[in-house]
């Protein structure tokens, strides 16, 4: 296994065993122990870094030649796919928060301009304050 191998391994075990003991515990403290369990949040993120950190420093020291090894062509392959992924969620993401806005702006809109008849009673019906599907939905239809 190479070392970045190693250190996904690494990350995802310790992120897997340490979230899970912390949701473990959360579940089982119930509803009587309060809301926001931020102070073992905090330390739940304070031994994940911690323990990340030791046993990367640890397999480095193991196989040093490893660690210093340049990225190969499949290392390379897998970041550029995981950026590829992260970017289309990201855009995805930001595609979804301009339609949002967008629907909350043309919902101010209909409730602050009058109806206009234009023969159309869908187009009259659509600016109803109360409805639920704004006019520039249909429009694209």
């Amino acid at each position: 296994m190479s070392f970045r191998e190693k250190s996904a391994w690494i990350s995802m075990l310790s992120m897997s065993g340490i979230y899970g003991f912390y949701f473990w515990s959360v579940v089982h403290a119930g509803p009587k122990a309060g809301g926001f369990h931020f102070g073992s949040l905090l330390e739940t993120i304070i031994a994940l870094v911690v323990l990340q950190i030791v046993l990367t420093i640890a397999v480095a020291i193991f196989t040093p030649r490893e660690a210093k090894a340049p990225r190969d062509e499949r290392d390379k392959l897998i970041e550029l796919r995981a950026m590829r992924v992260a970017y289309a969620g990201s855009r995805d993401e930001r595609r979804a928060r301009l339609l949002f806005r967008r629907v909350r702006s043309s919902n101010r809109l209909q409730h602050e301009l009058p109806a206009v008849h234009s023969g159309d009673s869908r187009d009259h019906a659509l600016r109803l304050p109360d409805h639920p599907i704004p006019a520039w939905c249909l429009t694209w239809v």
